[in-house]
């Protein structure tokens, strides 16, 4: 793992996922392929805040696909491969649901081209996006009995 930056470049924009998330890798057809380190921000990964080294990349769903039945920009960030088979269908622990919710107001305060989709999909204003992604979680963690990740 490269644990050699530990700055946190907020104007960074995540990488576009389209070139990730496509393949018949284990799980609804994601699976790890190489980004080139100029694609990827200089965010530490949303789990364990270390970057990824080249080769090491997943698409995960921080809400469980099994739950929410859908792939949207909002619910997916880039994990190291063994972050993300740890959590595996997990739902996260709260702390994780404020992470992203910075990860996407980020986005949204950007010209990142995600930006209009996470409004769409959300809402159009921090507290309706806020209060969607709580939402979200309490559906998930209502309909979900294992342990929450990390345990």
């Amino acid at each position: 793992m490269d644990t050699s930056q530990h700055h946190i470049q907020k104007s960074s924009p995540p990488p576009p996922l389209a070139a990730v998330a496509h393949g018949s890798g284990a799980g609804f057809g994601f699976k790890a392929l190489p980004i080139a380190r100029s694609a990827r921000p200089a965010l530490p990964r949303l789990y364990c805040g270390h970057h990824i080294s080249d080769g090491d990349v997943h698409v995960d769903h921080v809400l469980p696909r099994q739950i929410i039945h859908h792939d949207e920009i909002w619910n997916l960030v880039l994990a190291h491969s063994i972050c993300n088979l740890n959590k595996s269908d997990r739902v996260v622990a709260a702390h994780f649901i404020e992470k992203l919710l910075f990860r996407n107001e980020n986005i949204v305060g950007s010209s990142h081209p995600w930006k209009k989709q996470i409004e769409y999909q959300l809402g159009m204003t921090a507290l309706r996006r806020r209060e969607a992604l709580k939402n979200h979680y309490e559906k998930a963690s209502e309909h979900h009995l294992v342990p929450r990740f990390p345990v």
